[in-house]
């Protein structure tokens, strides 16, 4: 049996009878975060907005993965610890696209960095990262360095077309 006070609903008991929810609130109003728990209070005093549930990561575009992997690991095939690899730098790039985005940005947009230490990284596209691991692990390498840092990305309008140019022709 588990002990008491460990679930969900102990959590919300615990927001409901927290002194802090029963009228004192903290000095000059601002937000009190108690576990799962939100509240908002105004400049008066009242609570105007309890939120339930789990919070997005904060938008925040300065957490880069620098990281060399190994690829010779006693005790585990070389498959798939390259496997491993590929995983953790797509749960990476997902879990980076998650975040909520800043003020006037449309997508995120990635710079990344290969190589087989950290001095002779070179720029490389998103997408080519699982053909470059391919290749050094093809090639015999026993590690590599990749560096992924997201930036603010803006979609820009397609140049308007001239008439008649790049128009595809009717079948008439």
């Amino acid at each position: 049996m588990r002990a008491q006070g460990h679930g969900r609903n102990y959590m919300r008991y615990r927001a409901r009878s927290h002194p802090y929810l029963e009228g004192k609130v903290p000095p000059g109003g601002g937000k009190l975060a108690l576990g799962r728990t939100s509240v908002q209070h105004d400049q008066e005093g009242e609570a105007i907005k309890m939120d339930c549930g789990w919070r997005k990561r904060p938008a925040k575009l300065t957490s880069p993965m620098k990281k060399t992997f190994q690829l010779n690991i006693e005790g585990k095939h070389r498959d798939r610890v390259l496997d491993a690899v590929k995983h953790e730098i797509r749960k990476y790039v997902k879990r980076e696209r998650r975040r909520d985005l800043p003020e006037g940005v449309d997508f995120l947009d990635f710079d990344c960095r290969f190589g087989a230490t950290p001095d002779t990284a070179a720029a490389a596209h998103l997408t080519a990262l699982n053909g470059l691991i391919d290749t050094l692990a093809k090639d015999g390498g026993d590690q590599f360095y990749v560096e992924i840092l997201a930036k603010p990305g803006h979609r820009q309008a397609r140049p308007a077309t001239v008439a008649g140019e790049g128009d595809v022709p009717s079948a008439d």
